[in-house]
């Protein structure tokens, strides 16, 4: 059996299969403390001081929608929670992947502490600033 060359086409192909439907899905979260998240958490029912549902967001989450490959790097678009009954505020947000369309079970892929507010009938927008990046194989 021959062995596999290393290469950026070897790499590409395995950040698109994971950027594809089926391939992985994407969640992002808001928390109101920051101080339980770390790396290899992974996300259990409304865990590590996820907002509750009120004021525009809903616990567990929301989907990232299509998630983009470019030269072996993963990224997400914006996420967007609006602000209803009174203001939305967080600590900071997390951004969770898993191979089902299911957040309970998802891998911690990033943290950002980023405190924000948004008052009612406004949009607070979550970008996470560093995409997900997949070296060349070795």
């Amino acid at each position: 059996m021959s062995d596999i060359t290393a290469s950026e086409a070897l790499r590409d192909f395995i950040a698109g299969r994971l950027s594809t439907a089926g391939g992985c899905y994407m969640w992002a979260t808001l928390h109101s403390s920051m101080a339980a998240i770390a790396v290899g958490t992974v996300y259990a029912s409304t865990s590590l001081n996820e907002l509750s549902t009120a004021l525009g967001y809903t616990a567990g989450g929301k989907t990232c929608g299509t998630i983009t490959q470019t030269d072996g790097k993963l990224d997400t678009p914006n996420v967007e929670w609006t602000a209803s009954g009174g203001t939305l505020s967080c600590a900071g947000g997390c951004l969770w992947i898993n191979d089902s369309n299911d957040i309970v079970g998802a891998a911690l892929v990033s943290s950002e502490d980023n405190a924000q507010d948004a008052s009612d009938g406004n949009k607070m927008t979550y970008a996470f600033t560093d995409p997900i990046e997949i070296p060349t194989p070795a």
